[in-house]
């Protein structure tokens, strides 16, 4: 079966509700969903493009609305005025972009899953570039006349806000408060997943703020059930002898990932350096991505130098009401030895809690 988090919404219901759910696919059995391919023509290109050059695909479900925006690439940059004369960057007085495509890819069989579910992606276009300028090409150390893109990007780490001018991106607006769970394909794990709250343009930060649950590339054990070679009937073995098992993908849940997380990106004091970096790996995660929202409020979800795939989501709340009446509450801290490994309340020594180091005595 396949092993599923959801995180709680930290909100107290004033009435009892009855908890609902309403979820939304984009690429049901591998193909575009009708949102999508019906602004596309047989390559995949959209034909949608106004003069904000972007393709706006609207979703919604009963309680949620979502702004799928895709981004073309830059193939041409005309130069302006010098912006940094010693990197030889110039303001981008005209950018020409490339088509913008969304296409199924990326798709992943969940064979944890009994039935053997494929996750199926949408994919979009675009690096959410905070700006784009022109950059003169030096060769040997002279101006050669042509000019190629260059690209600067939010420094959330470095406690910037705002959201990119350029790039994918998909923003959700609840009608009520609840929990939504994403469905995402990352091209790496060590790539910056961003979520940003719309009305104060501040990224929420990984393991604190949302939660990541799934599969990373590579990371697979063994069956009970060896590989059998059909010619002679019998077990495979490789080189050394050994019998040669099937292998199934391991299925991380949140805390599982939180731990491969801490192992690489906490340093000696406990201190997240890498907040908005899934996995730190250089392999593609699938799974989905976990996070409360608030009324009426939208939340972005991109990724800074790659494109995030999108498979759905699933959007958890409370039935009844159209507007939350709600006691804010403080979700109880999560803490970890220098291991990595989650321990309670009782665990004595030094623990890691929302990235700093302290001494449980």
């Amino acid at each position: 079966m396949k092993k599923i988090f959801t995180l709680v919404a930290a909100a107290v219901c004033a009435a009892s509700m009855n908890a609902q759910t309403e979820s939304y696919v984009s690429a049901p059995e591998g193909q575009l969903a009708t949102e999508f391919a019906s602004v596309v023509d047989e390559n995949g290109v959209a034909t949608n493009v106004g003069t904000t050059g972007r393709s706006v695909v609207n979703i919604a479900t009963e309680h949620m609305t979502v702004e799928a925006v895709g981004s073309a690439t830059p193939t041409e940059v005309v130069p302006g005025a010098v912006v940094d004369a010693e990197k030889h960057w110039y303001e981008a007085a005209e950018i020409v972009m490339g088509d913008i495509t969304w296409k199924n890819a990326n798709n992943k069989l969940d064979i944890n899953d009994a039935e053997g579910t494929k996750l199926y992606f949408v994919a979009g276009q675009g690096n959410a570039y905070a700006d784009i300028y022109a950059e003169e090409v030096y060769t040997d150390g002279e101006p050669t006349g042509v000019y190629r893109p260059a690209y600067t990007y939010i420094d959330y780490e470095g406690g910037e806000t705002g959201l990119p001018k350029y790039g994918l991106y998909y923003k959700f607006t609840p009608s009520v408060s609840g929990s939504l769970k994403v469905q995402v394909w990352v091209n790496k794990g060590n790539r910056k997943t961003v979520i940003v709250k719309g009305s104060t343009g501040a990224p929420m930060k990984y393991g604190v703020d949302y939660q990541a649950e799934g599969y990373v590339n590579g990371q697979r054990a063994n069956y009970d059930t060896p590989v059998i070679d059909p010619e002679t009937g019998e077990p495979k073995v490789d080189n050394q002898g050994n019998i040669i098992y099937e292998q199934y993908q391991i299925f991380f849940t949140a805390e599982e990932m939180l731990e491969r997380h801490n192992n690489a990106c906490l340093d000696e004091n406990g201190v997240d350096t890498k907040p908005f970096v899934i996995d730190a790996g250089n392999q593609a995660f699938w799974g989905w991505l976990t996070f409360d929202v608030e009324a009426g409020e939208s939340y972005y979800v991109f990724q800074l130098s790659s494109q995030l795939g999108f498979g759905g989501y699933e959007f958890n709340f409370a039935d009844g009401i159209s507007e939350l009446s709600t006691v804010a509450t403080t979700a109880p801290a999560v803490r970890y030895n220098l291991a990595g490994q989650r321990v309670d309340s009782q665990y004595k020594g030094v623990v890691v809690e929302n990235g700093k180091k302290y001494i449980v005595k």
